[in-house]
């Protein structure tokens, strides 16, 4: 470091020295506790360390900001791109800042707004530490003369209109930003998962939480011996695919078709349908379609004729032997008639017999 800025470290130590002179410690907390609504510290890479627990009161959890940097939180939330560029210029010269204003989806859904100050920390030896800073909610005091006021109505009046068509789909929507935090879920999408912890579908939550807290619950079973951690490293790279669509069998034994797609701006749009009754449908009919070929073997073993007729005398089924008592293929005889096989005046001598099976169910020999 330059000695003009251990000089700018130094005087800024003794400033929180003189301070700490007449505050104590226990008096620095409690005039925070007054004048922030929540703490936090950042480290000199610029990422989120701390975040104090009282910021769960306006629907974000600490979990949403700690690890990550100062830009992938701030730039999701300044309310211009000129005022993000601005706190960038007096971060990079570790400057404090004051004021830096942002917005954000609280946990019932309507958009509230926030100051945040913080100031520079410096080691003994005048190394660069970071910063610890303080937010407040300021929804209440910002006022339509700043023009916030119609933007907040606006806003809160098209999330409710989103929220209303998503409420009226069967199936489960999930929508996540382009940093992957949730943004909206349906109620169908919450069934899916009834004992999930509701936190889990808070808006700001990570896609790596909320997949890590589905693998927890046991509704997905994973494949023998992939561990957590490739679980949901591997759905969050699937996630990231332009359009993905796959069944999954859940462990109460419903099937959910998962149709994924990443828009360009980075949105993720997932939609969840349970198609429980079509796979057992499938199922019925595959096992069908087993019983039909098992007979199909059973009756070309015998060496009598045997045909199946519909009610407009077309043939539906012969075996082979039939096939061989007219000189033609078993195959060849589906959907015609017997004229078509043997001529009008052989079929003449017993239509009449089978119209007779299939208006009485009388048997005839």
């Amino acid at each position: 470091m330059s000695g003009e800025g251990k000089q700018e470290a130094g005087t800024q130590a003794g400033a929180a020295a003189a301070y700490g002179a007449h505050l104590s410690r226990e008096d620095l907390c409690h005039l925070l506790g007054v004048a922030a609504d929540w703490v936090y510290e950042i480290d000199a890479q610029g990422q989120f360390t701390w975040v104090s627990d009282t910021i769960r009161d306006f629907g974000v959890s600490p979990s949403m900001l700690v690890g990550y940097t100062r830009e992938a939180v701030f730039s999701r939330i300044a309310l211009s791109a000129e005022e993000m560029e601005a706190h960038l210029a007096l971060v990079a010269e570790k400057k404090p800042f004051r004021d830096f204003r942002g917005a954000f989806t609280s946990k019932d859904g309507t958009f509230r707004y926030f100051s945040t100050s913080g100031f520079p920390r410096f080691g003994a030896d005048g190394a660069f530490l970071g910063y610890c800073g303080m937010s407040r909610d300021i929804s209440s005091f910002v006022g339509d003369s700043a023009g916030f006021g119609e933007l907040q109505r606006q806003l809160n009046e098209s999330r409710a209109l989103l929220e209303s068509v998503f409420s009226s789909l069967e199936g489960g929507v999930i929508v996540y930003d382009r940093e992957d935090r949730l943004y909206m879920t349906n109620a169908a999408m919450r069934a899916l998962y009834p004992d999930l912890d509701k936190a889990m579908f808070a808006s700001g939550t990570s896609l790596e939480t909320f997949l890590s807290a589905i693998f927890d619950s046991g509704h997905i079973l994973p494949e023998e011996g992939v561990s957590r951690d490739d679980w949901v490293a591997e759905r969050v790279r699937r996630y990231h695919l332009p359009f993905e669509e796959y069944d999954v069998r859940l462990s109460s034994g419903r099937w959910i078709r998962f149709s994924n797609k990443r828009m360009e701006d980075g949105t993720f749009i997932g939609l969840r349908t349970d198609i429980t009754a079509l796979k057992e449908r499938e199922a019925a009919l595959e096992a069908a379609l087993a019983q039909s070929s098992l007979a199909n073997e059973v009756l070309n073993g015998l060496d009598q004729a045997i045909f199946v007729k519909d009610e407009t005398l077309c043939m539906v089924s012969a075996n082979k032997a039939m096939g061989r008592t007219l000189g033609v293929d078993s195959e060849s005889m589906i959907g015609k008639q017997a004229r078509d096989l043997v001529g009008d005046e052989m079929a003449d001598l017993f239509e009449p017999s089978e119209r007779h099976v299939l208006a009485t169910g009388e048997a005839y020999e």
